[in-house]
């Protein structure tokens, strides 16, 4: 009897875990079909922060544009800890010279300045985008999820691929294909 109650348990763990898999699944699909039709849009104004300066500048999408955002819910420990996968994203727009330009976004919590001096005082020799008044995250257009957090978009602001070409096989060779195409 014992053992019959044991096998129902793993029958029922297992059933458990795919329904769970498959409803992630079916959430990551949704999620991401609603956002891979979703027209975003650049704050007015964003600061930027390259080697030791800190700037103002104007935005807008010039197509095309690889994306990597971080929102308020990465503390400044976890986006210091990143900033060589941001680098990597840099590099890899930077083997397509002109034809693909790249944005890191940062929007950090109510602590921008904790943030911006960190950046300042690593002499990040990139240029990092900071939405200090948190327009992207306020849009709520990008989903929560990660995955969809590096992305690139056309001239009208809608996402064309989602996923890390540094990280992401089929991202990468879709993003050379688009841009080899230009």
């Amino acid at each position: 009897m014992l053992n019959s109650y044991k096998k129902f348990l793993v029958s029922l763990s297992t059933v458990c875990i795919i329904i769970s898999s498959c409803s992630n699944f079916i959430n990551d699909t949704i999620e991401g079909a609603k956002f891979m039709s979703t027209k975003l849009e650049l704050p007015s104004k964003l600061l930027i922060v390259e080697d030791d300066t800190l700037l103002t500048t104007t935005c807008e999408f010039k197509a095309p544009t690889l994306i990597a955002y971080y929102g308020p819910a990465d503390c400044t420990a976890c986006i210091v800890n990143r900033l060589n996968d941001m680098k990597r994203i840099n590099e890899f727009a930077k083997e397509f010279s002109h034809l693909l330009n790249v944005m890191i976004i940062l929007t950090p919590d109510n602590n921008s300045d904790e943030l911006i001096n960190t950046l300042l005082m690593r002499d990040v020799d990139f240029p990092i985008y900071i939405d200090s008044q948190q327009f992207l995250y306020r849009q709520n257009l990008i989903p929560s999820n990660s995955k969809f957090h590096t992305f690139l978009v056309g001239g009208d602001g809608t996402p064309i691929v989602v996923g890390d070409p540094t990280k992401n096989k089929r991202a990468e060779s879709t993003i050379k294909e688009i841009i080899n195409s230009i």
